[in-house]
């Protein structure tokens, strides 16, 4: 079985072309056969058909009553355009003959007929090539039955289709030949381009840079749209294992600190003896990194269940102004450790379907991204609010914002804004495309809107509950 896409393209359209040229050259060479006969067929016909008029035969005599049909050229010259005639009886006794007919060398057979019948054959008399036309002539008031007889010899009209055929057989394999050649060379430079993708992608597998373009100069439209859209998967490809090492060592950071702070707490409490309240503070920092730590880790499980799409949301009814107030005191904790105050404002009732852990971690994220990324002595308001016909849960920072080009990527995973000050508050790039994934599957909108060195303000439009 041919397994090479450019050998099956070669011999389906070697294929094609050779049935397009057999087609073609059949019809060419019908149509010539079929036009050439058919004028030869109407003119013994007409000639037949003249002669009938003008016959006259009674008792065994013979006579025209137009004597000109006889000394016509063409029944008077040989060759080639010449029109032999004849009458017979119906029985095949010769009856006239025009002046050409004595020079024939043969006799022209007889060819019994129906009464009124029209006959045209193709005959070889005596190694020549005629074609005939037999008319007979039924009997009437002037004139017994007779039989008509026309005769045109057509050896070069039938050498003339003979070359058309023989041409036809020699030609065809040599435009089939060149054609093959033709659509080889065609082919050629059509997966030059996908030669050279090749040639790239073995690259990027051998020496695992993604760096690489393919060059696009050239090349038909359709390859060149081929090998942008290979760039850019390239390109984006490039970026998204740069930001998967990112991740890794920043996740690696991220959990490496709490528990170094942990280690660190436990072995000055057990340095020696401490009082119940030494203990006490040492326990409650070594609770707040844990639940640190396993924030960082509900993030990773989260983002693992989406990738596995295993992650089915139960949603209930519930009052998100509730839920929020209820975390409140932890975030205000939060803020107080990084020295940011925050600042609630819920005056609305919001009612919402949506599934009450998913939206915690929404909350918190977005609120840990407000404090992460703000300036000392910065402030984080947090607003419930109507919007249209749903309701905005909006958290607004003070914080470093984000350049406009950089918008549109922060919902991307493990994204980080590049900047000295985003870099220098960590974090693993996780949490606003965990944001977005749950805001989709609540069905809210998300939209952003931030300044450089001013803040920056993230609304989530959630939609408001129908009742059937």
């Amino acid at each position: 079985m041919i397994k090479s896409f450019k050998t099956k393209l070669l011999l389906w359209t070697g294929l094609l072309f050779a049935l397009i040229l057999i087609i073609i050259g059949s019809l060419v060479y019908f149509t010539l056969d079929e036009y050439l006969y058919s004028r030869v067929d109407n003119r013994l016909s007409a000639e037949c058909r003249e002669l009938s008029k003008v016959v006259r035969f009674r008792d065994g005599a013979i006579a025209l009553s137009d004597s000109s049909e006889w000394t016509e050229v063409e029944h008077a010259e040989v060759g080639q355009h010449a029109i032999y005639l004849r009458i017979s009886t119906t029985e095949g006794h010769f009856l006239g003959a025009s002046k050409n007919e004595e020079h024939l060398t043969f006799d022209i057979p007889y060819m019994p007929l129906a009464a009124g019948e029209l006959r045209l054959t193709t005959q070889k008399l005596d190694s020549l090539l005629f074609r005939r036309a037999d008319l007979h002539v039924p009997a009437s008031a002037r004139s017994e039955a007779v039989i008509i007889t026309s005769l045109m010899h057509i050896g070069e009209m039938d050498e003339f289709l003979t070359f058309i055929r023989r041409a036809f057989f020699l030609l065809t394999p040599l435009f089939i030949l060149l054609g093959l050649v033709g659509i080889h060379f065609l082919s050629q430079r059509v997966f030059r381009p996908i030669a050279r993708i090749t040639e790239t992608a073995q690259l990027m597998l051998s020496s695992g840079e993604l760096g690489h373009n393919i060059a696009s100069d050239n090349t038909d439209e359709e390859i060149r749209q081929l090998i942008d859209t290979l760039n850019s998967l390239f390109s984006k490809l490039k970026r998204t294992t740069e930001q998967i090492r990112a991740f890794s060592a920043n996740a690696s950071h991220e959990l490496r600190t709490p528990l170094t702070v942990i280690r660190g707490h436990v072995e000055v409490a057990l340095s020696r003896e401490r009082t119940v309240e030494e203990y006490k503070q040492a326990l409650e920092l070594i609770l707040n990194e844990s639940q640190s730590m396993t924030r960082i880790i509900e993030n990773l499980l989260q983002l693992a269940r989406m990738d596995r799409r295993k992650q089915d949301l139960q949603m209930e009814l519930l009052h998100l102004d509730r839920l929020l107030l209820s975390l409140k005191e932890e975030l205000e904790k939060k803020g107080r450790e990084a020295d940011i105050a925050l600042s609630f404002a819920v005056d609305i009732r919001a009612e919402i379907a949506g599934n009450r852990d998913a939206l915690k971690l929404l909350i918190f994220n977005l609120v840990e991204n407000a404090i992460k990324y703000n300036k000392k002595g910065g402030r984080v308001h947090v607003s419930l609010s109507q919007y249209d016909s749903g309701y905005k849960l909006s958290v607004e920072d003070t914080g470093i914002g984000i350049n406009k080009e950089d918008l549109q990527s922060i919902f991307e995973r493990f994204y980080r804004v590049e900047s000295s000050r985003s870099r220098q508050a960590g974090g693993s790039g996780l949490g606003l495309s965990i944001v977005q994934w749950i805001a989709a599957e609540h069905k809210a909108e998300i939209k952003v809107d931030s300044v450089p060195d001013e803040g920056t303000r993230i609304d989530v439009i959630f939609p408001v509950v129908e009742y059937e």
